[in-house]
């Protein structure tokens, strides 16, 4: 249950690289990173933070580079200076709570995701993090709440469903976790967008 936001991190990286600009070194550290050169990709993202040491986009791409070699300590101090750089990024905030949670860092993790969501309350990230991170602490009612929450937010989102059905059959209420499993079945009937 735990590592869905890891699974989403490139995801975030990438849709703030798209809109942070970076010119010449994001765009080469880009191509270089979805080619697996990491190491190349490094270096570009390290011209990025010489030269706009203000933009996330640079940490957040070397960070989830180190992560892909395994170097989850310096990826966890790249994303801490992501939000140094940026305190308002949803999206730094959110890669910190990706490896503080790997490490099992929860209250770290939870204090990243409440800081996210008072910046952007509609950002499914940080909603379902936030009903993980409840779950973790056995507030299961709590996470219901908030995985409904997320629903509203991406009522075809079938990883928020099953989290839900999973919530409600740890609650006895199987019957409610019935209806989330066949909302996931209809949904995965709908067509792909």
């Amino acid at each position: 249950m735990r590592n869905f936001k890891l699974a989403l991190l490139p995801a975030i990286v990438v849709a703030v690289a798209g809109c942070a600009g970076g010119g010449m070194a994001l765009d080469a550290a880009q191509r270089l990173e979805n080619s697996g050169d990491y190491q190349g990709a490094i270096n570009n993202y390290d011209t990025l933070i010489k030269e706009k040491p203000a933009l996330v986009t640079g940490y957040l791409g070397k960070g989830r580079c180190l992560l892909k070699l395994g170097q989850a300590k310096d990826a966890e101090q790249l994303f801490r200076d992501a939000v140094k750089a940026d305190g308002r990024s949803v999206e730094a905030k959110l890669a910190l709570a990706n490896v503080l949670e790997a490490r099992k860092d929860y209250m770290e993790t939870k204090i990243q995701l409440d800081d996210a969501y008072l910046l952007d309350s509609k950002n499914l990230l940080v909603v379902e993090g936030q009903a993980v991170e409840l779950e973790e602490e056995g507030k299961t009612k709590e996470a219901v709440d908030k995985y409904k929450e997320a629903l509203v937010i991406d009522p075809t989102n079938i990883d928020v469903h099953t989290k839900l059905a999973h919530a409600y059959g740890v609650l006895n209420d199987f019957d409610d976790a019935k209806k989330e499993l066949a909302e996931v079945d209809k949904i995965k009937l709908l067509p792909k967008k």
